[in-house]
């Protein structure tokens, strides 16, 4: 029985390269998404190994880049993929105008085809803890949102009935964000003490590893992080897989497809900045039939999107097929 071995991808530098290709000895090799790495590919393609980009995505941003500073090194690069399986066709153009010649094919998003099941346990510990509250979940979020946040929310405190469960990207980041939290005034817990909150409290910090899809279950709100801050925003297809009413801020650009779905499908609401998000909380939270509306909506966007990964094999099998 094979079993998969885990390890670090090295600098992509061609004698490290060569090193590393020698120990592993692939026989195909597959990348994700905005892995392209040179001295890898063109090494790969002349030992005719095929060589796979899949659920591939290419932003304004990163086009702008590779355009100005390395044009012919990724037209070189890309034309030298087997295949690229782009998530949707904004990437497929941008890929193209790039270089890409024949090698290139729309199969849309694999993050439509996960749906991690939550975890019954963990969900009712965390019910435990938040009593039967509204909760507002602001998930995976990054430096400065944060404190965006919190003060927005000060300023419509009397509005709020709810509890804000406030979920870091990073683990690092979870003591700082309590701090920020407690250094404003607000009564604030952390989920990893499993501490229950009460009436007055304003926060609970999410801070576990693990349990972003029963944060969401427990959620009446679901705010998606990396929008409000320059971070081009997080996955929003978990919240939308459990039919949570969805909101994001103005940077979207690694989900600059789906965000624009969700939003074209009523699915998701879009702010400008952290007042609005509040603003926006606050409106919703009075409403139960419009949350719930757009919570259904968000689930059947999931839904009517699904199917990328049976292209993905269809467009990857002749490549492998010989293996």
């Amino acid at each position: 029985k094979s079993q998969g071995i885990h390890c670090f991808f090295p600098f992509d530098i061609p004698f490290i390269v060569n090193s590393f290709l020698k120990k592993i000895k692939p026989v195909a090799c597959i990348l994700l998404e905005t892995e392209i790495w040179p001295n890898l590919i063109t090494k790969l393609k002349h030992k005719n190994i095929p060589v796979m980009l899949v659920n591939a995505r290419l932003s304004k941003k990163s086009f702008k880049k590779y355009n100005k500073f390395s044009p012919k090194l990724v037209s070189s690069t890309l034309n030298s993929l087997s295949i690229i399986c782009s998530q949707n066709e904004s990437s497929s153009k941008r890929f193209i105008s790039l270089g890409a010649n024949n090698n290139i094919i729309t199969t849309g998003s694999l993050k439509f085809d996960s749906n991690e099941p939550s975890n019954s346990k963990t969900i009712q510990t965390l019910k435990n803890i938040t009593g039967n509250r509204n909760i507002v979940v602001f998930a995976s979020t990054r430096e400065g949102e944060e404190l965006q946040i919190i003060k927005s929310y000060l300023a419509l405190k009397s509005k709020f009935n709810a509890l804000l469960l406030i979920v870091p990207r990073h683990p690092e980041r979870f003591n700082e964000v309590f701090n920020i939290a407690n250094e404003n005034g607000l009564n604030v817990k952390r989920r990893s003490l499993g501490d229950q909150c009460k009436a007055d409290t304003d926060i609970l910090i999410g801070d576990s590893m693990g349990e972003m899809m029963s944060y969401y279950s427990i959620s009446d709100i679901a705010f998606i992080g990396g929008s409000l801050s320059n971070n081009g925003g997080q996955n929003m297809l978990e919240a939308a897989s459990l039919s949570k009413p969805i909101i994001f801020g103005p940077s979207l650009f690694n989900f600059e497809e789906i965000s624009k779905k969700l939003l074209e499908d009523g699915s998701a609401i879009k702010i400008k900045n952290a007042n609005e998000l509040m603003k926006t909380i606050s409106e919703l939270l009075l409403d139960e039939e419009k949350r719930k509306l757009i919570g259904q909506k968000a689930r059947t966007t999931f839904d009517n999107n699904r199917g990328a990964i049976v292209k993905v094999f269809e467009a990857i099998a002749p490549h492998i097929e010989d293996i």
